[in-house]
């Protein structure tokens, strides 16, 4: 389900069912990413995002084969679901699923879990790709 509020809009088209495609980003490509984090009651835009690995393992979804690792991104709590858009392309790229990455020095890179508490060195955003957010539709949703 997607929610359009008319007042707030964003500086790129999100992408109806039929004109979704399947769109695969490099690393290094430039994403925009958008939501409205939790307790806040403005649109949250961000277009510094890149792709820092556009194939990682890094996450916790267990039909997800990869997601897309974004760095350079601002985004928080509550922006999950919020779109990323490739932003030379203007394509869909994928929607946030707003796991967090936890660097660790000497350590194992691990997936975390949102506590304002924990001391966190580097945020990446993982991406849920466009092509398996298609999959999915149509698998659960029957779309064509």
């Amino acid at each position: 389900a997607l929610l359009e509020i008319p007042s707030l809009k964003p500086p790129f088209q999100i992408p109806i069912w039929e004109k979704l495609e399947s769109t695969d980003v490099s690393t290094g490509a430039e994403l925009a990413v958008a939501g409205l984090p939790h307790s806040v009651n403005r649109l949250i835009i961000d277009t510094r995002g890149y792709v820092l690995d556009s194939a990682s393992h890094r996450h916790l979804i267990p039909l997800a084969e990869s997601l897309i690792e974004v760095q350079g991104a601002h985004g928080e709590f509550g922006m999950s679901g919020g779109p990323a858009i490739e932003t030379k392309s203007g394509k869909f790229a994928g929607i946030l699923s707003h796991q967090f990455l936890r660097m660790i020095p000497g350590g194992r890179t691990i997936v975390g879990e949102f506590a304002p508490s924990r001391e966190q060195l580097e945020n990446h955003l993982l991406v849920i790709p466009a092509s398996l957010v298609r999959k999915w539709c149509a698998q659960v949703l029957g779309a064509a």
